[in-house]
């Protein structure tokens, strides 16, 4: 049973003018997001991962500016919409999870004020209902005597449990989509995996969409559905989880795959990606990852950003990619 789509984007550009000139930060992204399923967005700082996120709910102030593009929620387009109905779909609909949860929490405002401002405010519960179900919440996401710690300030609480009441906070209206950016970069790694887990299971439960957005292949590719390669402000590379993971067709995907460290005794040095990301100021024409790539041709300067069949549910920008698939399809017949 195919899942309906919840979410689609078409055609994104958010550029940011500086005094240097126009920063392509996000340039003609498409995607779509269905109905209880993990999307994670992956690629170098820089990549334009965030922006995305954050053009999502349009949150982008001066001096960015989303340019074009149709961000359609449930058939809504969301761009189409004025500030007011916006903030009715924020953080009921569409909640965010940020990278830093001392940053997105209120620090003069205890745990258990912030939870009951958001209950009162997107479901207008009396301050009693929503008291008992700011407990229920912080129970849920796993944080011991959760009573006590509706009195605790953020600065009292350890970075895993911060980061365990910003995601009570984003599922406290119960929204459609999380867009979670950078979610456990700050934490350690028995932290960051136990909340992961939290997620994993609580969307499960809930059938809510995530979009995942990190710079760690290896930990999305432990719980997204699919997977979104991001260089440059463009997409480069998407398709299923096990597809890109077992058969990445893009040079830009293989390194990343390549950087991961292994457990080898054998392996002296990690492996990594020559050079450096083109500035957004001046992108290259054709495909931004050739002065990176090690299989480039003269057809790389001019090629089209349009993405070629890889395989079913897989897609990748890069032709030679996609020509040497055919070769070694031809080669099996």
């Amino acid at each position: 049973m195919q899942r309906e789509k919840i979410l689609e984007v078409k055609n994104l550009k958010t550029f940011f003018n500086t005094k240097d000139g126009v920063v392509k930060a996000v340039n003609g992204v498409n995607f779509n997001l269905k109905k209880g399923e993990i999307l994670g967005i992956v690629g170098e700082s820089g990549a334009g991962k965030s922006v995305t996120g954050f053009s999502l709910l349009r949150l982008i102030d001066p001096p960015g500016e989303i340019l074009e593009g149709s961000i359609k929620f449930k058939g809504q387009d969301l761009m189409k919409m004025n500030e007011r109905d916006m903030i009715k779909i924020r953080g009921k609909k569409i909640s965010m999870i940020f990278q830093d949860p001392m940053a997105s929490l209120n620090p003069v405002l205890t745990i258990g004020q912030q939870l009951i401002e958001v209950l009162q405010f997107h479901l207008n519960y009396r301050r009693k209902k929503a008291k008992n179900r700011a407990v229920e919440l912080l129970n849920m996401v796993g944080i011991s005597s959760p009573g006590k710690r509706m009195k605790h300030y953020p600065n009292q609480l350890s970075g895993g449990m911060r980061q365990r009441v910003v995601v009570a906070i984003a599922l406290a209206s119960d929204p459609e989509v999380i867009i979670a950016d950078e979610p456990t970069t700050a934490l350690d790694v028995t932290i960051q995996a136990q909340i992961i887990n939290l997620m994993q299971n609580l969307i499960k439960d809930r059938q809510t969409s995530l979009i995942f957005i990190t710079h760690d292949l290896a930990l999305v590719s432990e719980i997204a559905d699919r997977i979104l390669v991001m260089y440059a402000g463009d997409i480069i590379e998407y398709g299923s989880k096990g597809s890109i993971i077992s058969n990445p067709a893009h040079p830009y995907t293989q390194g990343l795959i390549n950087s991961i460290p292994v457990l080898d005794k054998n392996q002296k040095r990690l492996k990594q990606i020559k050079g450096l990301m083109p500035s957004p100021l001046d992108l290259p024409a054709g495909c931004k990852f050739r002065s990176r790539c090690s299989k480039k041709t003269d057809y790389c300067k001019n090629r089209d950003n349009e993405f070629k069949k890889i395989s079913n549910n897989h897609y990748s920008t890069c032709s030679e990619a996609c020509q040497l698939k055919k070769e070694l399809i031809a080669g099996v017949g």
